[in-house]
């Protein structure tokens, strides 16, 4: 399958994040490879750039194992393009997808599949949690019917209302592409 959208919504955001500034941040451990050394320090905050990403198969495997459910396509696609500390959307989606720097990236996700109301409320429900919706709500991949071989709807879960017996949710979009390609058309 062709991913060259999600690689140009990649590139843009980032360049976006770029352009505002956005790429910086107190992290005194921040890889090397990563400190964007052609831009001055503020304080502690450090600027950072992307870059290619290290992601294996074996890697995704490993996460999904965990998760018990595996990701679609198109995001594996998206974690095996680039490593970022923060990648956002704002117009028109509000998307914050979970940061993604090198070496640290999958122990970011265990431990967020680890919280006893991620594995509880969202996992064991076949919720599979990739970005937040702002500070409004939890983007997940709703694997409890897939649109087509590991591809998946995306919902908006309100990060209130996980605890609810019947968790109420929005459908977000048809699948990560069809997201992917409504950034770019309507930013």
């Amino acid at each position: 399958m062709d991913y060259s959208l999600i690689y140009k919504c990649i590139d843009e955001g980032l360049a976006e994040w770029k352009e505002l500034g956005l790429m910086q941040i107190p992290d005194p451990h921040m890889p090397p490879e990563m400190v964007d050394n052609k831009r001055p320090r503020d304080n502690d905050w450090i600027p950072w750039k992307p870059i290619a990403s290290t992601v294996t198969d074996h890697d995704i495997e490993e996460i999904e194992i965990f998760s018990g459910i595996p990701f679609p396509e198109s995001f594996k696609a998206f974690l095996k393009y680039k490593h970022f500390y923060e990648l956002g959307f704002s117009n028109p989606m509000e998307v914050v997808f979970f940061d993604h720097p090198v070496h640290t990236w999958k122990r970011k996700y265990f431990d967020y599949y680890s919280y006893d109301w991620v594995r509880k409320y969202l996992l064991a429900k076949k919720y599979l949690p990739f970005a937040a919706h702002y500070d409004w709500g939890i983007l997940c991949f709703d694997a409890n019917e897939p649109v087509s071989d590991h591809e998946y709807t995306i919902v908006m879960i309100d990060h209130e209302l996980v605890w609810d017996e019947l968790m109420p949710f929005q459908l977000f979009n048809a699948n990560f592409m069809e997201m992917v390609s409504q950034r770019l058309l309507k930013k």
